[in-house]
């Protein structure tokens, strides 16, 4: 690894280094990829390591892996995708008639439909206005793979709470079970403290996935079916309001019609 010319010490401790990386201790159940340059380069000072953190930096390029400069995230997320794989087809093959399996995730829907490419468009809003949060329309949905059922709330923003609380109305609509698997991607909002910390309490397995999964294709495919029926919601709803509209203004208009014209007393009828 780098230069074969340096001291036999230089090179013991960039295979160090490397091991560091790819095997994580079991203490903090952590890969070190995770951290950033600077905590493994303190860790390893601790150690003994004679050089600094941009040496590391250099050894990880050498070896064609890059550390993340973000914050700790659970181990799972960083699982191999045939192990992701293998935990998501479990989830799914388990027999157990009382181990529900949900999928969850979230979904951004625009404040009005169109249809551009056909020369035509409308303002009809897919949910009421009230729920609308900056010109956008945010859902919470939960898919029941077993009963092929879908569960959604809409809510104001994607903070972990607002996450939570909609979470928390659509577990009670939810059937009876012992057991309970949720696969869901790793949003910082899904791998918020409160919200995972609410999902140990009720006893619940986290499966996690990277954005973007094919297995989060089972939700998404329900999400347009949600929305068309939201539209169609409105739109029934509008032509109610519309003839109430057309009605009222009938009434009107033949009334002050009545008073402008009135009828003779001699007419027939």
């Amino acid at each position: 690894m780098g230069d074969k010319n340096q001291p036999p010490e230089i090179l013991k401790w960039n295979e160090r280094v490397l091991e560091a990386v790819n095997t994580p201790p079991r203490e903090l159940r952590q890969p070190f990829a995770t951290w950033s340059v600077k905590r493994l380069w303190f860790h390893m000072r601790a150690l003994g390591c004679p050089f600094g953190h941009n040496r590391i930096r250099r050894i990880m390029k050498q070896g064609g892996l890059r550390f993340r400069s973000t914050k700790l995230r659970p181990y799972a997320v960083h699982l191999d995708y045939a192990e992701r794989k293998g935990k998501v087809q479990d989830a799914y093959r388990d027999t157990d008639e009382d181990h529900l399996v949900l999928v969850l995730d979230q979904k951004i829907f625009l404040t009005s439909v169109g249809m551009r490419g056909r020369q035509w468009s409308t303002s009809i809003p897919t949910i009421p206005s009230h729920q609308w949060h900056n010109g956008k329309a945010i859902m919470l949905g939960v898919y029941d793979v077993k009963k092929d059922q879908i569960y959604h709330a809409w809510i104001p923003n994607l903070k972990s709470q607002s996450i939570m609380k909609a979470f928390t109305n659509i577990y009670r609509l939810l059937p009876s079970h012992k057991r309970c698997t949720i696969i869901m991607d790793n949003y910082q909002g899904n791998r918020a403290k409160i919200f995972q910390k609410s999902l140990r309490r009720k006893g619940i397995k986290v499966c996690w996935l990277p954005a973007w999964s094919p297995h989060l294709s089972l939700i998404e495919a329900k999400f347009s079916l949600v929305k068309a029926e939201a539209i169609i919601s409105v739109i029934i709803s509008g032509v109610r309001a519309l003839k109430m509209h057309v009605t009222r203004w009938i009434k009107y208009y033949n009334g002050a019609r009545k008073q402008l014209y009135p009828r003779p007393k001699y007419a027939l009828g």
